[in-house]
């Protein structure tokens, strides 16, 4: 099957410096398709199109839209849980009570402290990729799965209506 190419996306959260150009390069440059996104609105729209992993910094947790993001994250259908990539300062976080809002609404997160080295962001972005990979043939099982139930139903009426007009021409 051809994937999607807006669910292969790797989206980027970090409004503070260069952070976000510069992960979204390092993941570009490996082949990935990294989409900057300059607020939490903004990733909100690009996740109603697909999306595989959302990378972000812990500041962008401080930004006046992100309940925004987290009412999004909450309402994931029951197949989804977006990976997401929190990079922190390290140390006992400052926003420990806005991490765990963030993994309360999506699932579960990953930290990682940084500063941060390439292999390890691209590591940590295909361990994500691969998850919501997995996501994805769930949802289309799920889909498969519904539309065979649809047809099945289509097709008892279809022989029940077949069934009872051949008793009513019999009679």
């Amino acid at each position: 099957m051809v994937r999607d190419r807006a669910e292969e996306r790797i989206l980027v959260l970090a409004p503070i410096g260069q952070d976000a150009p510069a992960m979204a390069r390092v993941l570009n440059s490996k082949g990935l398709n990294a989409i900057v996104c300059g607020t939490a609105l903004d990733t909100c729209h690009h996740l109603t199109t697909g999306g595989a992993v959302l990378l972000l910094t812990e500041e962008s947790l401080e930004l006046p839209d992100i309940s925004h993001l987290l009412h999004h994250l909450r309402a994931q259908p029951p197949w989804s849980e977006l990976p997401m990539i929190v990079l922190t300062r390290g140390g006992e976080s400052r926003l420990a009570r806005l991490l765990d809002l963030v993994a309360e609404a999506a699932g579960s997160i990953t930290l990682l402290e940084r500063p941060i080295g390439e292999a390890t962001l691209m590591r940590s972005v295909e361990v994500g990729l691969c998850s919501r990979r997995r996501q994805y043939q769930v949802r289309d099982l799920l889909d498969q799965e519904a539309l065979s139930q649809h047809q099945l139903r289509d097709s008892e009426q279809q022989y029940r209506t077949l069934f009872e007009s051949i008793d009513q021409g019999f009679c």
